[in-house]
C-alpha cells in the first residue's frame, strides 16, 4: 500500500482507474499480485464502478490521506526519490503531514517555506506540540515566511486566509504567536484566537454576530 500512495504522489493522482494501477506495476508483477489480494478484501482499498470504468477507491478518507502522508514522509528520508510533489500546492495537506514525522530531516523546512509555504501551517496542524527537531523548523521557518514583507503582499492574500483557516482548526500553543504576524482580523483569525484561549478573540466574534 505504501508503493500504492508513493506512485500516487509521483503521478499526481488521488484517484486512478484500476487499470491504470496494473500498469503502473505491471500487471503481472507480485505487486500487482499482492494488491488485487487486498482489493479482494475490501478493508482499505476497493474497486468501483465510475462513468463505467473501474475505478481504484479508498473505504475512508482519512486512510487514504494517512497513506499519502506515510508514503510522502518515507520519500523525504530517501535521497533518491522524486520529491518534487513537495512543491505542488495541491499536495500541501500531505507534504504538511508528511513534515510532522519526528524523522524527517529539519533542512525540508527552509525549502518548503520558499516553494509550498502552506504545507508548514499544515505540518503545525499535524504536530501540534513541537517535539522533534523538524517540528522546530517548521516553526521557525513559518515565523520566517510570515515575517517577510512579500507574504502580505496582495499576491498572496489567498494563500494568508488558507493558512489562517487551517490555525482556525489547529489547537496548540504555537498558533497564538503565529497570528500576531498577521494583518488581517478576519474571521478566521479571530476563531483560531478563540480556539486558543484568546478572550478578545472570543470578544470580536461576539461583535461580529447578530444579535438573537
Amino acid at each position: 500500500l505504501r508503493l500504492l500512495a508513493t506512485q500516487m504522489l509521483q503521478r499526481r493522482r488521488l484517484t486512478a482507474a484500476w487499470s491504470e494501477v496494473l500498469a503502473w506495476f505491471g500487471p503481472d508483477s507480485d505487486l500487482a499480485t499482492s494488491l488485487r489480494e487486498v482489493v479482494k478484501f475490501g478493508e482499505v482499498v476497493r474497486i468501483a464502478e465510475a462513468n463505467g470504468e473501474a475505478q481504484l477507491t479508498f473505504r475512508h478518507d482519512r486512510v487514504h490521506k494517512w497513506l499519502l502522508a506515510d508514503a510522502a514522509a518515507h520519500t523525504l528520508y530517501d535521497a533518491n526519490q522524486d520529491k518534487s510533489f513537495m512543491s505542488d500546492p495541491f499536495f500541501a495537506d500531505v507534504t504538511g503531514a508528511a513534515l510532522a514525522y519526528p524523522n524527517v530531516s529539519p533542512a525540508l523546512a527552509e525549502r518548503i517555506r520558499l516553494t509550498n509555504p502552506l504545507a508548514l501551517f499544515y505540518s503545525i496542524n499535524a504536530f501540534r506540540v513541537s517535539s522533534a527537531p523538524i517540528h522546530a523548523a517548521v516553526l521557525a521557518s513559518t515565523e520566517r515566511w510570515l515575517a517577510d514583507s512579500k507574504s502580505h503582499s496582495r499576491a498572496n492574500q489567498s494563500l494568508r486566509f488558507a493558512a489562517l483557516h487551517i490555525l482556525s482548526n489547529t489547537q496548540s500553543d504555537h498558533v497564538r504567536p503565529l497570528l500576531g504576524h498577521f494583518r488581517e482580523r478576519s474571521w478566521a483569525a479571530h476563531l483560531a484566537g478563540l480556539r486558543n484561549g484568546d478572550v478578545d478573540a472570543a470578544i470580536q466574534l461576539c461583535a461580529r454576530l447578530e444579535p438573537g
